[in-house]
């Protein structure tokens, strides 16, 4: 079982996101819609390019608009560490990813 080490305090304030292990989460904003994409091989690659060079721990793509919700792992650098090598991937499937933005997100929230 992985160590548990609360990253930025005791986890008391209502409204707050802990992080109590090495992850974080981010938005990332590819700028295209990944629906059209979904079950489509070829246009999946942007997806699956995204998702081979950062290895989240958890992601999902969501909306129209390009963004992936993720949680990534520590190792995976700081938020403008991962937009750099996003950028640096370059054109996939016709698209050029080299605007992609990401963000650590504040807040997260779940539905079924």
């Amino acid at each position: 079982m992985p160590s548990v080490t609360k990253t930025n305090g005791d986890g008391v304030t209502h409204g707050e996101l802990y992080v109590t292990n090495e992850l974080y989460p981010v938005l990332i904003d590819v700028g295209a819609n990944l629906a059209l994409y979904s079950g489509n091989i070829s246009g999946s690659n942007m997806l699956l390019a995204v998702v081979n060079e950062l290895k989240p721990v958890m992601y999902q793509s969501t909306g129209t608009s390009g963004v992936i919700h993720a949680v990534l792992d520590s190792r995976s650098g700081t938020a403008d560490e991962v937009q750099t090598r996003i950028r640096n991937i370059g054109n996939i499937a016709g698209y050029d990813v080299t605007g992609a933005t990401v963000t650590t997100v504040g807040n997260i929230a779940f539905s079924a």
